[in-house]
């Protein structure tokens, strides 16, 4: 995964994903116009692309419809797919990730989470956006672990976050 990211871009998690695609809900739906109008590119990530995509295919209804709905958003401007290029770049996201989860930054269940953390980092992605409570964690200390392993440091952050911080 090569480092690319626009200086003003996040990445969502796949709970994130989900709730954008569902269109009566009023805070995605006004978050998401927000990320448009500040020209915000949206890095989606490679394993919550395929957790979305999982979800369309197989969830039940109304997460079916919503992920459906993400994914459709998902081919449209202002959003970015990086892809994991090689079986390398996939055997460092599970290293990363399994370095995380072993620094507590988030549980052991939590696999998938601490892979979009990993892949957002090698994405050069400084913002991780969700509305998980598990993924909210000391953002100086993960800053920090990521530095270690030379990686993009990354904040995690809930949408209002970052309507605060690029309305400034």
């Amino acid at each position: 995964m090569k480092p690319a990211a626009p200086a003003r871009s996040l990445s969502p998690d796949t709970c994130l994903l989900v709730r954008l695609g569902d269109p009566a809900d009023e805070d995605a739906q006004l978050f998401l116009e927000f990320l448009r109008e500040k020209r915000i590119t949206v890095c989606v990530t490679p394993t919550a692309l395929a957790e979305t995509t999982h979800l369309a295919e197989t969830g039940d209804w109304p997460a079916r419809e919503h992920a459906d709905n993400a994914l459709s958003l998902m081919a449209g401007a202002g959003f970015v797919l990086p892809r994991l290029e090689t079986s390398a770049e996939e055997a460092r996201v599970e290293r990363i990730a399994a370095a995380l989860r072993a620094k507590g930054f988030l549980p052991e269940r939590e696999r998938h989470d601490a892979r979009i953390l990993a892949e957002t980092s090698l994405a050069g992605v400084r913002f991780l956006v969700t509305t998980d409570p598990h993924f909210m964690t000391d953002n100086q200390l993960l800053g920090l672990s990521l530095e270690a392993l030379k990686l993009t440091p990354v904040c995690v952050v809930a949408p209002g976050q970052v309507v605060r911080a690029f309305s400034r």
